[in-house]
């Protein structure tokens, strides 16, 4: 080794104070493994000008940092990238190595055989090693058995190794759990590294107890369950006693639907107004912790807590009462309608009733699933505007809730038009919602307009779409009378153009925009 460093082109013009501390660093390393520092004569960096010598001397210092294993070492120094050169994600990925040695020979000499290492490294590959570091030993070897870890290696799957090691800061035995789940075997995809990347964001007791959910355990492949996790970690962020205790709870545990993500959101709005909180915190059924069907009243509680203080307070004081029907729809599957009001009903009330054939006849318009596989209504004691859909739910003036379903069709059917996402375009979100509630009542009871429809008092002096834009700017413009004015043109517009295309083409067209 002494004969082949003095042949090296930067020792036989004569030896600086830099080249010297590199020529020390060499004979530490052979020193301590000689084999090793045979290997190290192979590399085309060591020997020419080309690299500064400086770095050669800082790229020399994590061989000796892998000198004591000789097991592992040699085989670092002939990968092809460690021959050929550093570069900075090189260079990452070789420091960590060397850590990686320190804490897991055994290890090392598994991933020494990957086909990823042996090739060269990118970024997200040197990443991927770097994190491994704070992994423990149980969560190293997981990956060993991993196929999709021992071939090519992805962004989702280098980015899924990163937020183990954010958890494993927390609790160092969740993620060889996590990476003994099913869903985490058969390759990573974006929802997968989301997954864990939600569950990085929060404590060791709520991600412990999250990760043990059936929901989580059988894969949160779904948008609710994803949802439902963003919620948690939204809710962790503003109040970490509060996820620990929602964590526990029924409805949770139980399942992640669309109600359960509102019900999460709802505790962390109503949370942040004091009077709210301790009226809803003081509440035995709440402190019991919360059953389904209370998440499906929390979803509507922000809500009534902003715009009717009463109702809030007779919903938190459980004087309301639901009435649940579970619809099979061709389309959709099972979907879940939801009535909350505070009259007592019959054992399906007339609303319930049209409810039903209304869901069902949308679908078949449309021609495919509804956007929702849950509809939550409440009847509230006071709206303004008639009906506000919330997104998660939707409410109607109990004056409408009526026991004559004709009466009420317009209303219901124009809410649940408002789950479907057209609402950027004002006129078109409300003449959408009104059209629909219009083909609903003809078909379901002969009815040629709906009510809605004839509520305006827009004034005849528009005759476009950018007259309307221009004349009533907003959802809700101004004076009230005008407030339905979107409403009563757009469904014009909309019903002028199926008379003028005919109903199969428009038809055609409609699904198509949808």
């Amino acid at each position: 080794m002494a004969r082949f460093i003095t042949g090296f082109s930067w020792v036989t013009d004569g030896i600086s104070g830099t080249e010297a501390a590199t020529i020390e660093t060499f004979a530490d390393i052979s020193a301590e493994n000689a084999q090793l520092g045979i290997a190290l004569t192979e590399l085309k960096w060591l020997k020419g000008f080309e690299v500064p010598i400086a770095k050669k001397e800082f790229w020399l210092q994590s061989f000796l940092e892998l000198a004591p294993f000789p097991e592992v070492s040699t085989q670092v120094a002939s990968l092809p990238w460690v021959v050929e050169g550093h570069t900075s994600d090189r260079r990452v990925a070789q420091r960590n190595l060397a850590l990686i040695a320190q804490d897991d020979s055994a290890f090392l000499e598994g991933l020494l055989n990957v086909s990823w290492l042996n090739d060269d490294i990118s970024s997200d590959e040197a990443l991927a090693v770097q994190e491994i570091v704070a992994l423990n030993s149980a969560a190293k070897r997981s990956l060993l058995d991993l196929p999709w870890f021992l071939d090519e290696l992805t962004v989702q799957e280098s980015t899924l190794i990163s937020r183990l090691a954010t958890i494993s800061g927390a609790d160092a035995d969740l993620p060889s759990t996590s990476l003994g789940l099913e869903w985490t075997a058969d390759g990573i995809s974006e929802d997968d590294e989301l997954a864990i990347g939600l569950l990085a964001l929060l404590d060791q007791p709520t991600a412990g107890t999250v990760s043990t959910t059936p929901w989580f355990i059988a894969g949160p492949v779904e948008t609710q369950e994803i949802n439902l996790l963003k919620a948690i970690a939204r809710l962790f962020a503003h109040s970490p006693e509060l996820s620990v205790m929602v964590r526990e709870m029924d409805f949770f545990r139980g399942s992640a639907e669309r109600h359960d993500v509102s019900a999460v959101d709802a505790i962390k709005t109503l949370n942040q107004d004091t009077e709210d909180w301790a009226l809803l915190s003081k509440q035995s059924w709440y402190k019991d912790g919360i059953s389904d069907d209370e998440a499906v009243v929390l979803t509507v509680l922000p809500g009534q807590a902003k715009n009717v203080p009463t109702d809030y307070q007779s919903l938190v004081d459980n004087r309301f009462y639901m009435e649940k029907v579970t619809e099979p729809l061709p389309r959709s599957g099972s979907v879940d309608l939801y009535l909350v009001r505070f009259l007592e009903h019959q054992t399906e009330s007339a609303t319930m009733t049209h409810l039903r054939s209304a869901v069902l006849e949308i679908e078949d318009y449309m021609g495919f699933p509804l956007p929702v596989k849950e509809i939550i209504m409440l009847f509230s004691t006071n709206i303004d505007a008639g009906g506000i859909n919330y997104g998660s739910h939707f409410t109607l003036d109990v004056s409408e809730d009526a026991s004559l379903p004709q009466l009420i069709e317009g209303g219901i059917v124009h809410e649940i038009s408002h789950f479907y996402p057209v609402a950027e375009s004002a006129w078109f979100g409300e003449g959408t919602a009104n059209f629909l509630a219009t083909h609903v009542g003809f078909e379901l009871y002969n009815q040629e307009v709906a009510p809605r429809s004839n509520r305006s008092s827009c004034p005849n002096d528009v005759t476009n779409i950018t007259e309307i834009k221009a004349a009533y700017p907003g959802f809700y413009p101004e004076p009230i009378a005008h407030r339905f004015c979107y409403h009563n043109y757009g469904e014009r517009i909309i019903r002028g153009l199926k008379a003028a295309m005919g109903d199969g083409p428009f038809q055609a067209a409609w699904r198509y925009i949808f």
